[in-house]
């Protein structure tokens, strides 16, 4: 009896939080990551009760001030600061990409993460795969593959290769900035304010440190999509009627940091595995950014995928498991995708009432 090797592809959020989980139960594995060093890529998110859950089954238990801050309310006001949707928020962090991820590399053996190693196939006999293998020629063969390469998966391509990824109508601009005085005022709370006409939207999240994570979204059947060298200019046109907090948010950033976001919207795949190889996180499904479950759903992922593999004593034992994990994360990612599509539809027509809280909880 041994226990099964597992080679993840990418070292996002999902593979880390899964190369942890493994790590935590003494299960060996390798985990490989395009890049020849891990940036500052990204900005954050909110950590929501569900991902702060399986972040402590992966062995990960957060304290708030290590990667950014608690966040106590959630409130979605007009331009003018009618408040048309509040809630409160229960063991929610709204918390920097870059100390999040800083934090899990840290539960993990250095010499089990590769830098370096582009995807670009897997060797396989047309049910199990043997091997990865990289863009180099190198190959490394496992029992278990798992795809945490991101929404441009080339790890999907083998389990649902005519998977469409069509892009979604709603974009985002987003990005933070570090302003101390800003901070204050937004204190605790998230607030998106929402034109009256609907199809555009600010919202400023507190990050911790002084900083303040900022988004737009825009209808872009009204607003043309600019790159990312005219997102600076594209928002002091859009936005002049919004609040003067936002404007001074937007003001503070430098001009080049700004990151355009082509959300994707795309139904359930049918599957997240096929044979010796799953998908965890946006490799297994994009999600709409409106529920604010894209990395919580991937923590979940990753949680329950270390629990399926840990229960595997030989080759023989994996397949059942993986088709077993599947079936218990299709249904959630499905009522993610109706619930961000829902909320798309909302948010593209002119405030008339009541307006959903982005969260799904």
């Amino acid at each position: 009896m041994r226990a099964l090797s597992t080679s993840i592809i990418g070292g996002g959020v999902a593979g880390l939080a899964l190369a942890s989980g493994l790590h935590q139960r003494d299960l060996p594995f390798t985990m490989f990551e395009r890049s020849n060093e891990f940036t500052d890529g990204g900005f954050g998110f909110i950590l929501l009760a569900n991902g702060r859950d399986a972040l402590r089954e992966l062995g990960i238990d957060l304290e708030p001030s290590e990667v950014g801050c608690e966040v106590s309310d959630a409130i979605v006001r007009t331009i003018d600061g009618e408040v048309v949707a509040a809630m409160k928020l229960t063991n929610a962090i709204a918390v920097s990409r870059h100390d999040l991820l800083k934090v899990i590399r840290s539960a993990i053996p250095p010499e089990t993460i590769r830098l370096s190693q582009d995807f670009s196939h897997f060797d396989n006999d047309g049910s199990t795969v043997r091997a990865a293998v990289f863009a180099d020629g190198s190959e490394c063969a496992a029992d278990v593959f798992v795809g945490a390469d991101g929404s441009r998966s080339r790890c999907r391509e083998w389990i649902t290769p005519a998977h469409p990824a069509p892009s979604g109508r709603v974009k985002e601009i987003v990005s933070m900035v570090v302003n101390p005085e800003l901070a204050e005022e937004v204190g605790s709370t998230f607030t998106k304010f929402m034109h009256p006409d609907g199809g555009l939207a600010v919202g400023l999240v507190p990050s911790g440190n002084g900083r303040v994570i900022w988004f737009a979204q825009f209808d872009t059947q009204r607003f043309a999509t600019p790159d990312r060298h005219d997102a600076a200019s594209f928002l002091h046109s859009l936005l002049g009627d919004f609040p003067a907090i936002v404007q001074r948010a937007i003001a503070a950033t430098d001009a080049a940091a700004p990151h355009v976001w082509h959300t994707v919207d795309m139904d359930a795949p049918r599957s997240m595995v096929r044979g010796n190889v799953a998908l965890i996180g946006d490799a297994a499904h994009p999600l709409l950014p409106f529920t604010s479950q894209g990395a919580n759903s991937a923590l979940e992922d990753a949680a329950d995928l270390v629990a399926a593999v840990a229960t595997c004593t030989s080759p023989d034992e994996l397949e059942p498991a993986l088709r077993a994990y599947s079936h218990r994360r299709r249904p959630r990612r499905a009522s993610h995708v109706a619930a961000g599509r829902s909320i798309a539809a909302d948010f593209v027509n002119p405030i008339t009432g009541a307006v959903l809280v982005p969260f799904v909880i």
